[in-house]
């Protein structure tokens, strides 16, 4: 089974949100296993690669969650996904904190993911990640949440 691994930068404030992560993590959990880890922020600066406290080789597929990357329909996500899912036993998300994630840190990452035009907290891209996660591997297995 594949997993999920999400990796964040500074701790979710905000109680709403930690139960919404709680709650797609839990619904995610019928289609992949999943790991949440929340590292030490890094107060006034964008997110380094030391900072991370893992190799990137021990992360597997690594996607980093960036304004700058790759913008994606739902159709188009299903699709992205259903692909590393099939080659992958392990893909992480790795989400900056504020300032975002270090050109280096980018460049490291197998990938770049945008979730919209929009600029979003890092707090509700995570939320945002995990429910689009979720969708389309439900609507994969012939599931209705999509609907």
């Amino acid at each position: 089974m594949t997993k999920f691994t999400f990796i964040t930068f500074g701790k979710v404030k905000s109680e709403p949100i930690k139960e919404l992560i709680d709650y797609y993590l839990m619904l995610l959990g019928k289609y992949a296993k999943t790991d949440y880890r929340v590292l030490k922020d890094v107060d006034g600066r964008h997110v380094e690669v030391t900072d991370l406290n893992s190799s990137f080789r021990e992360l597997g597929y690594t996607i980093a969650v960036t304004e700058h990357g790759t913008d994606f329909t739902t159709e188009g996500f299903k699709f992205f996904v259903d692909k590393r899912f099939r080659y992958e036993n392990n893909i992480t998300f790795i989400f900056g904190n504020a300032f975002g994630l270090h050109q280096e840190f980018l460049q490291r990452c197998d990938y770049s993911v945008a979730l919209s035009k929009l600029t979003f907290t890092h707090e509700i891209s995570i939320v945002l990640m995990i429910e689009q996660l979720y969708r389309v591997l439900n609507l994969t297995n012939g599931g209705s949440y999509h609907k």
